[in-house]
């Protein structure tokens, strides 16, 4: 793996800790006539066998945060039929979304997919059917598009893209250490921007994010969002923002933000920064959301 790299010109990162640069007013819901469909449709595709949390938290994550409808595509044998923790999301196959791709409003796809033969083939199916809806690769999806560089080519030609992500991913996708990336974060999620085509989070502590104009440092969250399901919850979050009408870019900020928000709010409330996990932040996110939107 290489360890150096270099870009002309690193762009320069505005950071926020508050809700001044954040365009957020079209999750406030003014009109009491409304149905679920105002508020879009979410597919999710992953949860291959063993990591079927990661799917739900997903799901969950993203109803928590106003989605009108999550519907998940389980990869692995004997998934779930029914969450039930939250009844509410639709579990179906992963071909049945597939049919349909173009009637949600977001497509989520690798948390918990795994790196077998059928995960690389919806990957390839997907890029191959080029999704007019938004489309957010995390986790897996991003491992395997590190291993099956030939991809890129055509993941480049998709449109409303987000990936998601963390160092160690970031370091397969550009074939440059974790260390590096640590080093030249700003210079890492530019080059991931052009590279991918794509609207970039480089997850972390600052957690950056960059579209093809703009570039941004979260400056909230701390050390208790270091445990599993993090990531998968944020992807939901980040998902049910865009469903209600946010751009990628404000939904990266407003969710990125939000997460922050809800880990600063449970450590003061526990006194410390253990054990709190994915479920309680989603939890704890849903109440600051309202605050937010309807306190003034």
């Amino acid at each position: 793996m290489k360890n150096k790299f270099k870009l002309d010109m690193p762009q320069i990162a505005h950071s926020f800790n508050s809700l001044d640069k954040i365009n957020y007013q079209e999750l406030v819901r003014k009109n009491q006539d409304t149905n679920k469909g105002d508020f879009g449709s979410i597919a999710i595709i992953g949860g291959g066998t063993g990591m079927y949390g990661a799917l739900l938290l997903a799901g969950r994550a993203a109803m928590f945060m106003g989605a009108g409808k999550v519907t998940l595509g389980f990869a692995g044998d004997n998934s779930p039929v029914i969450d039930p923790l939250m009844p509410e999301l639709i579990i179906t196959s992963i071909n049945k979304i597939l049919k349909v791709i173009d009637s949600y409003s977001v497509l989520i796809v690798g948390p918990g997919l795994g790196l077998d033969a059928m995960a690389l083939k919806v990957l390839i199916k997907i890029i191959k059917l080029q999704p007019k809806c938004a489309l957010i690769f995390d986790a897996d999806a991003l491992n395997l598009l590190a291993i099956h560089r030939d991809l890129h080519a055509k993941f480049n030609l998709l449109s409303n893209v987000i990936i998601t992500p963390h160092p160690k991913e970031a370091s397969r996708l550009l074939d440059i250490s974790v260390e590096v990336i640590q080093e030249n974060r700003i210079s890492a999620i530019s080059l991931l921007q052009k590279r991918f085509n794509a609207c970039v989070l480089l997850k972390g502590h600052g957690s950056l994010i960059c579209d093809k104009e703009t570039l941004f440092i979260n400056a909230n969250g701390n050390c208790s969002l270091s445990n599993a399901g993090q990531g998968d919850a944020l992807s939901g979050m980040i998902a049910a923002f865009i469903a209600q009408g946010l751009n990628l870019l404000s939904a990266l900020q407003f969710a990125v933000y939000i997460q922050g928000c809800a880990a600063d709010d449970l450590v003061s409330s526990y006194g410390g920064y253990n054990g709190i996990l994915a479920t309680d932040i989603i939890v704890n996110a849903r109440k600051l959301l309202n605050k937010i939107l309807y306190s003034s």
